[in-house]
C-alpha cells in the first residue's frame, strides 16, 4: 500500500491547527500532510518545511505528489473535502514527481496569505507545479498569495490543469479557480503560473502581479486577464534574495498604496531596502551561558544597531540584534534584547 502523510494524515475527519510546523517528514503521497476523502481541514499560521514526497517503493508508485501537503478527494465529488490554508508558509519541499509544496486534487481548497519559497519537484522533461499543482482542483481559491525563488523549468511554479480521461463515465468534473491579489514573481526559472486547460470551466483572475518568467507571463489561457482588473507584469521590488522574503521596498507596487487595486498583492510588507556593507576584523563567536556573542574590530553601529543574518536555503532567519556593548580588544559585541539576561 501507499505510504501517506509522512506526519499527518487525516481521512473522515475535521481537523484544525494554529501555529503548527510540519517539518523534515517523508511519505509518497503528501510528504508532510494528507488530506483525502471527505473531510473539513484548516491550517492556520502553519509552516511546511523541508518535507518531503520520495519514491519510497518506485516498483509500484512511480509518481508521487505534494512534498508539504496533498490534499485529494473523490474523483467527481468536489465539494466533499475541504481544506483552507490561511498565514502558513511552505518552504524547501520536495517531490521525486510533482507538486512541491501542495497537491490540490478534486475538492474545495482555498490557499490565503501564503508563502511558497524554495519548493523543488523533479518529473522527467517537467517539473511542473514546484509551488502548487492543482489536477481537477474543484474549487480553488489562491488569495493573498506569494510564490517566489522556485525553479521550475521548462514547467511551471504553479500549475492547474483540468483533465479527464475518455473513460471517465463518473460524475461531472467541474473547475472553478480564483486568482486575486497574488504575486509570482523572483528567482524564477520556468513559468510563474500556467492555466494547462481550456476546459475550466470558470477562471478569474484579478489584482495579481506576475513577473520574471520564461517563456512569458500572461500566456495561454491567461492571455485575457493581461493587464486589465488590475493585474499587472512588473518587477515587485523584493529587498533582498535574503531576509524576510515577505519584504518589498517602501514604493513596491505590490503596496496597496502603489497600485489601482488599493490592497497589497502578495504576502508582503513593506519597508526600507537599506544594506550597508562594513568591514570589519578579528571576528569571534563564544558562548556566555545561555547566550552567544560575537565579537570584531571596526564600525561601530551606532544607534541603529546591528541587523544579523542567519542564512540558510530552506529558512532564511532574520536577528535584529540592536544592543551594542563593549567588547574586548576594542571592538564591540552584540547581544540579542529578547532573550533574558542576555544584556
Amino acid at each position: 500500500e501507499e505510504q501517506e502523510g509522512g506526519a499527518i494524515a487525516m481521512h473522515l475527519c475535521h481537523g484544525t491547527f494554529i501555529n503548527c510546523i510540519i517539518e523534515d517528514s517523508v511519505a509518497e503521497f503528501g510528504g508532510g500532510v494528507w488530506l483525502g476523502g471527505v473531510g473539513v481541514y484548516n491550517f492556520i499560521n502553519c509552516k511546511f518545511i523541508g518535507n518531503r514526497a520520495e519514491r519510497l517503493k518506485p516498483e509500484v508508485f512511480e509518481n508521487v505528489f505534494g512534498g508539504g501537503v496533498m490534499v485529494f478527494g473523490p474523483a467527481g465529488q468536489p465539494n466533499e473535502t475541504s481544506a483552507r490554508f490561511e498565514g502558513c508558509a511552505f518552504i524547501g519541499n520536495h517531490s521525486d514527481y510533482r507538486a512541491g509544496g501542495i497537491l490540490i486534487g478534486n475538492n474545495n481548497v482555498e490557499l490565503v496569505d501564503c508563502m511558497f519559497t524554495d519548493n523543488t519537484c523533479t518529473s522527467g522533461n517537467r517539473r511542473n507545479g514546484t509551488a502548487i499543482y492543482g489536477f481537477n482542483p474543484g474549487n480553488l481559491l489562491i488569495a493573498g498569495v506569494t510564490v517566489r525563488d522556485h525553479v521550475s523549468a521548462p514547467g511551471a511554479a504553479v500549475y492547474l490543469l483540468e483533465y479527464v480521461p475518455p473513460e471517465y463515465t463518473g460524475s461531472p468534473v467541474r473547475t472553478n479557480v480564483e486568482i486575486r491579489n497574488t504575486l509570482v514573481a523572483k528567482g524564477m526559472t520556468g513559468t510563474g503560473l500556467m492555466v494547462s486547460s481550456d476546459s475550466i470551466d470558470n477562471l478569474d483572475v484579478s489584482c495579481t502581479n506576475i513577473y520574471g518568467g520564461f517563456p512569458g507571463n500572461w500566456i495561454g489561457q491567461l492571455l485575457p486577464f493581461r493587464d486589465v482588473a488590475g493585474n499587472l507584469q512588473v518587477d515587485p521590488a523584493f529587498c533582498s534574495q535574503w531576509g524576510d522574503p515577505r519584504m518589498v521596498g517602501s514604493g513596491s507596487p505590490m503596496l496597496a498604496a502603489h497600485n489601482t487595486c488599493g490592497t497589497d498583492i502578495g504576502r508582503v510588507l513593506g519597508g526600507d531596502c537599506v544594506t550597508v556593507p562594513v568591514l570589519v576584523s578579528d571576528f569571534f563567536a563564544w558562548r556566555e551561558g545561555s547566550r552567544a556573542v560575537l565579537s570584531w574590530q571596526g564600525v561601530h553601529p551606532g544607534e541603529s544597531g546591528l541587523r544579523l543574518e542567519r542564512v540558510s536555503a530552506s529558512r532564511p532567519e532574520v536577528l535584529a540584534l540592536a544592543e551594542a556593548l563593549e567588547a574586548r580588544g576594542g571592538g564591540f559585541r552584540f547581544v540579542d534584547p529578547e532573550v533574558p539576561g542576555s544584556g
